[in-house]
């Protein structure tokens, strides 16, 4: 886990390690399946990581652009990626 990772789980202490190492690829522009490979799991899992995360992170459940999202809500909290 890289320290942008452990700055989110400061930030956000109900997300999960997993959680905040894919949110932490993903604010560094990586994409899903480039996130998947990376840790070794599938775009799929990636994407179901991302689901908890946006209700974690205020967002709703219903959202299609979660990836988006994501990156627009650590801007909004100030977290620099």
């Amino acid at each position: 886990m890289n320290e942008f990772a452990r700055s989110l789980l400061s930030r956000f202490p109900s997300l999960t390690a997993r959680e905040a190492d894919v949110i932490a690829r993903l604010a560094h522009g990586m994409s899903n399946a480039d996130i998947g490979a990376s840790l070794s799991i599938t775009e799929k899992t990636v994407k179901n990581v991302l689901l908890p995360v946006a209700l974690k992170m205020g967002l709703g459940q219903d959202d299609r652009g979660g990836s988006l999202r994501v990156r627009l809500t650590l801007t909004a909290h100030g977290i620099a990626y």
